[in-house]
């Protein structure tokens, strides 16, 4: 198609030539007597562009597309109405600041786009791949004299805490003898240990600080230091990735905290192209199911960052590989649980809630994505006994309170809490949960998450309903 482009500022045709001429056939305005300002710009046309018949040389019959960029609002205009009276059947494209953009009931046939939508994008891009690469030589060198390297990822660490540890270990020049992937708690979930026989890949277990003297460097990726408490000795950490709420009461030599990002693979797949790093098949089926499973395929807390980092990925993953990992087998004992979950499963008020008694950990967090999808959920908690420790996973539809700040204020005092928006953890010692509430059976349960948190939830209804009338007051005022 032929496009018609047209502005007072000559350098915007050099942009247009370089980017879009290969798209269409580009025509460019031009005054009577100017020299070509770029000897390849191709096609011209010239006269007063506000003047119908400095466009006879088209046939007004045919389509075509017009862009028009100037400064001034005006001038925009009348060279858009000349413009469509000589050729009609044209669809017109304004760009400029937003306050010198046509209304876009003006014309027949047009978009408005702000030079900040049309290039602002790329350019912040081109800015933040430059920050990005920095940061790579600043983790790099950080890490540079370190004779082995300890990466810590979270209790029965999760596809995005794997795939990015096996990232960070990449990037630093390293293998799994110099830096193993590590964790207090066993990988125990089907599809993450699926993940890690498919891709060939360890997570090594480990008890206490004293597992921690051979490194002489410690990186936490997709978790900060504060969550393991007491764990890592008074170790100091050297680098810190992640995505989660900054939890603050730390220093890291190099700390790279996001919470925007629905996942850490993103940032990690970020590293890789500002490092310009070859991007090969194990390492992005790897991040792509991080990616995936953290923002449940793009669905949950995701950031323009996150689809970008996923459409990368995708091109590179290994698709069957994925399939494999996210359909794994099923153990007999997870579906014992989510049996027991059905059967004493209580739903009142939108709260879906079970106890499950003792299990694995892993099978905890199933069973409450399992009672979200129950008709009339808007949030599940399901508890059980893992270990030494009582363990809840909470889950939200989205749309309402955030799930980490209500069972921070529910039972952070007692235990380690927190989360996201959508989905969030409770960890309480067993002894701390039976002095509290009484016991370790169902009924002190119900006491603890399911009374106790429907009671915060009321609270929060309430105070929105307390909001809404104020929120509704103040705008019927101002519209009056």
């Amino acid at each position: 198609m032929k496009c018609l482009v047209l502005s007072d500022q000559r350098l915007f045709y050099g942009l247009v030539c370089r980017s879009v001429g290969a798209w269409v056939t580009p025509y460019y305005h031009l005054d009577k007597g100017e020299r070509t300002p770029y000897p390849d710009l191709g096609e011209v046309f010239r006269g007063d562009p506000a003047d119908p018949e400095t466009y006879r040389m088209f046939d007004p019959a045919d389509q075509y597309v017009a862009v028009l960029a100037y400064a001034q609002r005006s001038e925009a205009e009348r060279v858009a109405r000349a413009l469509t009276r000589a050729l009609p059947q044209t669809y017109l494209l304004f760009l400029s600041l937003d306050e010198h953009l046509p209304e876009s009931a003006k014309f027949e046939r047009m978009r408005a786009r702000t030079w900040d939508e049309a290039f602002g994008r790329s350019l912040l891009h081109e800015i933040r791949t430059l920050v990005t690469a920095w940061d790579v030589e600043r983790l790099r060198a950080v890490l540079a004299e370190a004779k082995k390297i300890g990466i810590l990822l979270q209790n029965d660490p999760d596809p995005d805490a794997i795939a990015s540890g096996l990232a960070l270990r990449s990037l630093v020049n390293r293998n799994r003898v110099s830096a193993p992937l590590l964790s207090f708690g066993a990988v125990t979930r089907p599809e993450n240990l699926a993940m890690l026989r498919i891709l060939d890949l360890q997570v090594q277990t480990i008890a206490g600080p004293k597992d921690l003297e051979e490194f002489s460097h410690l990186a936490c990726v997709d978790i900060q230091p504060p969550v393991f408490g007491d764990r890592l000795g008074g170790r100091q950490i050297d680098v810190v990735i992640d995505h989660h709420p900054e939890a603050g009461g730390y220093n890291a030599r190099f700390q790279d905290v996001r919470p925007g990002y629905g996942a850490t693979a993103t940032i990690m797949t970020e590293y890789f192209r500002a490092a310009g790093i070859p991007m090969n098949q194990r390492h992005a089926t790897a991040l792509l199911y991080g990616l995936k499973t953290d923002t449940l395929l793009l669905g949950r807390e995701t950031s323009h960052e996150d689809i970008e980092a996923f459409y990368f990925l995708y091109r590179h993953a290994n698709l069957n590989w994925l399939r494999r990992m996210g359909n794994p087998e099923i153990p007999r004992d997870a579906l014992a649980s989510f049996g027991r979950a059905l059967a004493r499963l209580e739903l009142d008020d939108g709260l879906a809630f079970a106890w499950i008694g003792q299990v694995r950990e892993d099978v905890i967090a199933q069973v409450a994505d399992l009672l979200l999808q129950v008709e009339g959920a808007e949030w599940a908690v399901c508890a059980g006994i893992a270990g030494d420790n009582v363990v809840a996973s909470v889950r939200n539809a989205g749309y309402v309170r955030a799930a980490g700040d209500v069972v921070k204020r529910v039972f952070g005092e007692i235990g380690s809490a927190g989360g996201h928006r959508t989905m969030a953890k409770v960890v309480v010692p067993k002894e701390a949960f039976k002095n509290r509430w009484q016991g370790l059976n169902e009924k002190a349960a119900r006491r603890a998450f399911y009374g106790a948190f429907l009671e915060e939830l009321r609270r929060l209804r309430e105070a929105d309903r307390r909001e809404q009338p104020a929120a509704s007051g103040a705008a019927t005022g101002a519209q009056s």
